[in-house]
């Protein structure tokens, strides 16, 4: 069976002997450089390359070297293997300056790098028009933000799209005429908003809505440290942490009295100046009875000074409060005497251990 088989075959393997094995490799012509990057000493022509094996590598080499040591397009349209065909109609384009030809590149990156690789190709009317219709708009986005060019933003079919372009653009070159661009009425507002900031612009507040008005307000105002402009503040609310945060950040105790319709609000302010700076006379000023209460406490502990809870104008709750508090934290036997109420002076005594 091994002996008919060999028979059968053997026909077969003379005549591929006898059509191909006698095929030599056309000898090279000039110089030209492989794939692998080295030089070689000859070029062969493309017709030459015709004569090797269709579908091998030795062939793809020979029709990428030669055409592209001879700017022919044509031949690189032989080529079986994908990436030396995109290989060798890169560079042929690339020597002949015919941008067209990076149209045949298969592969995105390498058709991208040959596009870009000419003047023309970097604009947006040949990366974005040869895309697909659905991914265009997101190529003129990414290039209008890129050169911060709002008139590409304009080319963007979906207007939403075409607004978030604006208003970015607007934004990043601080320029408040760009975002008067946008139709939709909060993301104009946003881009007004961050241009005023900026700029440190409070007259561009005013283009704002009333919130967003007030926000831009409460931002300049304090970065400039300015009173007026957070009386400014429509929002009663955000008008009075206006002048608190302007209060702590001065170190001027009196902005505290601005402080309008939030005796809270205006009470911590004074606390704060008073812990900062260690003056009694701020504990005065604090209209809440146990905020006061807390206030003269904590003066008569760091003063070492029990005799201070007695300036307390309140009931004499407050008044033991603050005689235990003082008595506790500076372990006093003798002050927790003084505490009229009975379950705080047992309190106190057994914590001092009286």
């Amino acid at each position: 069976m091994k002996f008919s088989r060999l028979f059968l075959f053997a026909p077969i393997l003379i005549i591929s002997i006898l059509l191909f094995g006698c095929t030599s490799a056309p000898e090279p012509s000039g110089n030209y450089t492989n794939q692998s990057g080295y030089a070689q000493s000859k070029v062969i022509s493309v017709t030459d390359c015709n004569k090797l094996y269709n579908f091998s590598v030795a062939k793809d080499e020979c029709l990428l070297n030669s055409s592209i040591y001879g700017k022919d397009p044509l031949g690189c349209m032989k080529i079986f293997n994908s990436t030396f065909k995109d290989d060798c109609f890169s560079h042929v384009a690339n020597l002949t300056g015919r941008i067209s030809l990076c149209d045949n590149v298969t592969q995105a990156k390498i058709r991208n790098l040959c596009i870009r690789s000419f003047p023309e190709g970097r604009t947006v009317l040949y990366d974005c028009l040869k895309l697909p219709e659905a991914q265009r708009d997101g190529c003129y986005f990414s290039i209008a933000i890129e050169g911060k060019n709002p008139d590409i933003c304009m080319k963007i079919k979906n207007k939403n799209q075409t607004d978030a372009c604006l208003s970015k653009i607007g934004i990043s070159s601080k320029n408040l005429a760009i975002c008067d661009r946008v139709i939709d009425r909060p993301l104009r507002y946003e881009c007004a908003y961050y241009n005023a900031i900026i700029a440190n612009d409070s007259d561009a507040c005013g283009k704002l809505n009333s919130k967003m008005g007030d926000e831009c307000l409460f931002r300049i105002a304090t970065a400039r440290q300015s009173e007026n402009l957070c009386a400014e503040i429509g929002d009663a609310g955000m008008g009075n942490e206006c002048f608190e945060k302007l209060a702590q950040s001065k170190g001027a105790s009196g902005i505290c009295e601005r402080i309008s319709g939030n005796a809270s609000l205006r009470d911590g302010c004074y606390y704060y100046f008073m812990q900062k700076e260690r003056i009694i006379s701020y504990c005065y000023k604090i209209a809440s009875i146990e905020k006061r209460g807390d206030c003269y406490s904590f003066m008569a502990q760091k003063n070492n000074n029990m005799s201070i809870c007695f300036l307390i104008n309140s009931t004499s709750i407050a008044v033991d409060r603050c005689i235990y508090d003082y008595g506790v934290s500076n372990n006093n036997y003798s002050s927790c005497i003084n505490i009229e109420d009975l379950n705080l002076k047992r309190s106190c005594l057994a914590i001092v251990g009286g």
